[in-house]
């Protein structure tokens, strides 16, 4: 016991016993966030995600005409299918964007919504 601090060495090394449940929850949260955070913007950077809007957005771009030139009435279910989960990714890279990127809202922000709600229409 250190009777100038009031505490044991353990208290002051851990710091554990004289923290409250809120105080606890708050310091574990942070860490959490910031992980998460970080974990995101890397997510946003990666090659593979990289690849996967470029692919994505190559076919946004050609599939509904591909599909009208050689495509049949049967692969149009096929077709929908792949554009709603493309147009799942798109919406999912937005929203990441606006949260992680800085300075995403000025023009990028307003390229990629024309873009998504274009893709709704087809």
């Amino acid at each position: 016991e250190d009777p100038e601090l009031g505490h044991s060495y353990y208290d002051r090394t851990y710091n554990i016993r004289r923290m409250s449940l809120k105080q606890t929850m708050t310091e574990s949260g942070k860490g959490a966030c910031c992980m998460v955070h970080s974990g995101l913007n890397k997510l946003l950077d990666s090659p593979a995600f990289q690849s996967m809007t470029f692919l994505a957005t190559i076919y946004a771009l050609f599939a509904f005409d591909l599909n009208l030139a050689i495509g049949s009435k049967a692969t149009d279910p096929v077709i929908d299918y792949i554009t709603f989960t493309v147009f799942a990714i798109f919406v999912v890279e937005l929203i990441l964007s606006l949260v992680f990127i800085s300075g995403y809202i000025q023009f990028f922000f307003w390229l990629d919504i024309v873009a998504t709600i274009s893709l709704f229409f087809e």
